[in-house]
């Protein structure tokens, strides 16, 4: 992706137990906050590195990122986007 201006997409693969591999675009970076491996989207060979880095994960590696990726998916739950809502329309009114 060369722009994100959430990254839904690498959230949803982070909580879906899934290594990631993301372009450093946009908001990617803050939602993968160094989970995965990250590229620039400019970059053929960088984006075949990361390809290839998926693809070579060793089991415990695996293991490891995917840990990781939901611990940091969890930081963006439906619920805490509801509250952090609410906060701000009650602060508004």
């Amino acid at each position: 992706s060369l722009f994100e201006g959430f990254g839904l997409p690498v959230l949803e693969a982070m909580s879906a137990s899934c290594p990631v591999a993301a372009s450093d675009a946009g908001s990617l970076q803050e939602i993968t906050a160094g989970v995965g491996c990250s590229f620039s989207p400019y970059e053929t060979e960088q984006i075949a590195d990361a390809l290839d880095w998926l693809v070579r994960l060793d089991p415990a590696e695996r293991a490891r990122q995917v840990a990781i990726g939901r611990e940091q998916a969890a930081h963006f739950s439906l619920e805490r986007f509801v509250e952090g809502t609410r906060a701000i329309y009650e602060r508004l009114c």
